[in-house]
């Protein structure tokens, strides 16, 4: 009966061939499984050779122009050594014609001594008409310096500079020697050991004036208030005369200008008796010496043209 309980719904009744169907699909079910597994390894494996190879592409590039950089590099280290070893060929070439031309440059010392007896020539030409009559001329001096006061303290002034020159005003005929030295003072300051020389005195004087106006603007200025301190230092002897006599050109004035050898003198004097009767009285020619320039830029031992010549008494 259709209506019936025991009946079977034909939905619900699973036939043979469906039952066949169900056992075949459970077994291609592991089977699908399976290559959708490998279809998945084979992705990500193609995923990570892609980054691989892209990696391996970067580090190729990497690789390509660290060894571009090489071989500039080598290029350089190549070229530095041969400008190195260019520059060693050009320095002895350049110390060969230093020592050629210093070699073929001769030092005219007697061009200082003749300069030296020029000035001599002249001031003793200058002095001798105020020196024949020392009563006389002295007054006549002393009137000629009251007309022209400005160079008379101009002259003084520099006297007072020089405390050896001071000295030498004690001593009898020693005026010629005195003038002698200012003048040569004045030539050592201007020419020989200034940088700047006077070819162009109102240039010279504008420099000047800038430094010194440099000098003071950028020193730091005194503190008005601050607290007085003492200042400890150490005591230096001074140098004595006896220790530079080697080293000196020193004539005697009490013997008509003669050569004070120490070492002609004979018993030697000892160090009491130099002490107690050699006197300096002033010095007359500053010393004057030259250094050259050797290979390599070394600075050779310094050529004395003249030495320091002072005038002492002794005896």
């Amino acid at each position: 009966m259709p209506g019936s309980w025991g009946a079977e719904s034909p939905s619900t009744t699973k036939t043979h061939e469906d039952h066949e169907r169900d056992i075949e699909a459970e077994k291609e079910n592991p089977q699908l499984r399976l290559v959708e597994d490998i279809l998945q390894r084979l992705s990500e494996l193609n995923e990570k050779r892609e980054i691989a190879e892209e990696k391996a592409n970067r580090l190729t590039k990497k690789v390509i122009n660290m060894e571009h950089r090489l071989s500039y590099h080598m290029a350089l280290a190549s070229k530095a050594k041969e400008l190195a070893e260019e520059n060693l060929v050009l320095r002895e070439q350049l110390d060969d014609a230093q020592s050629h031309i210093f070699s073929r440059y001769k030092i005219r010392f007697p061009d200082y001594d003749a300069l030296i007896e020029q000035i001599q020539d002249w001031v003793q030409k200058l002095m001798n008409p105020w020196l024949e009559d020392c009563d006389d001329d002295a007054r006549a001096f002393l009137t000629h310096a009251k007309r022209r006061i400005v160079d008379a303290d101009r002259f003084k002034r520099i006297l007072r500079k020089y405390p050896d020159l001071m000295n030498g005003l004690d001593f009898p005929e020693a005026d010629e020697d005195i003038i002698i030295s200012v003048i040569l003072r004045y030539l050592h300051v201007r020419a020989f050991q200034s940088l700047l020389y006077d070819a162009i005195p109102r240039s010279v004087q504008t420099i000047s004036f800038i430094e010194n106006h440099m000098r003071a603007s950028v020193e730091p200025k005194r503190d008005v208030n601050s607290l007085p301190a003492s200042v400890g230092g150490e005591l230096h002897p001074m140098p004595r005369l006896t220790d530079s006599l080697m080293r000196l050109d020193c004539k005697n004035v009490l013997q008509n200008r003669k050569g004070f050898n120490l070492r002609k003198l004979y018993p030697p004097p000892s160090e009491e008796d130099l002490y107690h009767n050699l006197h300096s009285v002033c010095t007359v020619v500053p010393a004057l010496g030259m250094r050259h320039v050797g290979q390599g830029n070394a600075l050779k031992s310094p050529i004395v043209i003249r030495k320091q010549q002072i005038l002492v008494a002794w005896g």
